[in-house]
């Protein structure tokens, strides 16, 4: 298969307490082929994105940070690669044609504060929203005597998954190396 990645990392203090980073990924994938699985890969692209602002030792709080993030992943496939007939024979016997796309993506950001003293305390408060949205289409064709459909799909429906949250962790130094570390999260 064939891979081509590009990652951009870029960030600046914009002031003595404060600073500024973002993040960016794209990955791009062709002619990627599964062994003893239905459908190949023919492309693959993925984009993600990523900004981060910290701000520290303020009147309220010695750390505070906001990240927002969005990622985009799309694919197509089949399952019709001469490669493929040899693995799976009976995909000639019924004259089988399938195909297989993936539209995919996430997003959210996080707010947090964080107290700590010197390694030995920390406490962190927050608020989250994750936002995924995804959708498979698998359409398959088949004739012979043994089986006959014309663009069956069996899909993963488009949906969307919305989940806000807020959370708290706290660290504590017990006796050094170790360190005790107790959070949850309520959504």
């Amino acid at each position: 298969y064939n891979s081509r990645e590009f990652d951009l990392a870029l960030g600046t203090r914009l002031s003595p307490n404060s600073s500024i980073e973002f993040n960016y990924l794209h990955l791009d994938q062709t002619g990627v082929e599964f062994p003893g699985q239905a459908f190949d890969i023919r492309y693959l692209k993925t984009d993600g994105f990523d900004l981060e602002y910290e701000l520290i030792n303020q009147d309220f709080a010695d750390r505070v940070v906001v990240e927002g993030w969005f990622n985009h992943t799309e694919l197509e496939g089949n399952a019709n690669s001469s490669s493929k007939r040899q693995q799976f024979p009976v995909y000639d016997e019924i004259n089988f044609v399938g195909r297989t796309d993936v539209d995919s993506s996430s997003a959210g950001y996080r707010f947090k504060m964080e107290w700590a003293e010197d390694d030995v305390y920390s406490l962190t408060v927050g608020t989250d929203l994750r936002d995924v949205r995804q959708e498979l289409n698998e359409i398959t064709s088949a004739s012979s005597p043994r089986a006959n459909w014309t663009n069956a799909n069996s899909p993963i429906p488009r949906s969307e998954s919305l989940n806000p949250g807020v959370f708290v962790e706290q660290k504590s130094q017990v006796y050094d190396p170790w360190q005790i570390t107790v959070g949850g999260r309520g959504d």
